[in-house]
């Protein structure tokens, strides 16, 4: 019987998390390439692969086996659970120095307009089914989840 998503699959055990063994050998596994991790967190089973993205290795996360670009798209739990959230600014120093050079703004003025948070210096939230490095996954899946379980770690079984 499959639990309700969201739910500790763990009776009278809250917060249950990998020791600190389990993690070691988990980071040693998604640290080389084409590694593998299955694990059990607040219900859903949670697959971390390592794969390509262009030319460096990330931690890929599967939930319940898939990746759903709904989940990109609208507020869930599981993107507020698993997925990583990255920040960039809308525009590039470059546009940036162009528009002030349109608008004859000086240094001084764009700097003003800097300080009081204009559309110009807006940053975009946006989420991403990988993550660069263990610690930004350890840290996310730590923080926002209570039972974290150990699965299977590696392609055997």
């Amino acid at each position: 019987m499959k639990p309700e998503p969201g739910r500790c699959i763990v009776p009278h055990k809250s917060n249950k998390q990998p020791t600190r063994e389990q993690w070691a050998e988990i980071e040693r596994e998604l640290c080389r390439p084409f590694g593998y991790v299955f694990l059990e967190i607040d219900g859903y089973d949670i697959s971390l692969q390592v794969m390509r993205d262009g030319m460096k290795l990330v931690i890929g996360i599967y939930v319940e086996h898939l990746m759903r670009g709904a989940w990109i798209v609208d507020n869930c739990e599981e993107r507020r659970k698993f997925l990583p959230e990255r920040q960039r600014n809308r525009y590039t120093e470059k546009q940036r120095k162009l528009w002030a050079k349109l608008d004859g703004l000086t240094k001084r003025q764009l700097d003003k307009q800097k300080a009081e948070g204009t559309g110009l210096y807006e940053k975009t939230t946006f989420y991403c089914f990988h993550f660069n490095s263990f610690r930004a996954m350890k840290s996310k899946l730590v923080n926002n989840n209570e039972c974290i379980e150990v699965v299977r770690i590696g392609h055997g079984s």
